[in-house]
């Protein structure tokens, strides 16, 4: 894999918990302490999947202005899409 063309992209994930959670308490975790947090099983959590279907390729202005389109030839970007 010497030639290739590396794309950023965002995509949806899911985490599923189970029937008991209680969604509104994982809300306020959330709101507190960040995402991580809940990725727990005491919470109800059971597991994840990303949503390939939901993938949107980002542009530089959506990604601090930094590349989202880098291009490679013999393992060396050649080009990318940077805003200077």
């Amino acid at each position: 894999m010497n030639n290739y063309i590396k794309v950023k992209v965002t995509v949806w994930y899911r985490l599923r918990f189970d029937q008991y959670a209680n969604m509104q308490g994982i809300a306020e975790l959330i709101q507190e302490n960040g995402l991580d947090e809940v990725i727990d099983e005491k919470l109800g959590f059971m597991d994840s999947d990303i949503l390939y279907e939901t993938q949107v390729r980002l542009t530089p202005a959506g990604n601090d202005n930094q590349p989202t389109i880098e291009v490679y030839a013999d393992d060396k970007e050649i080009w990318n899409n940077k805003v200077e």
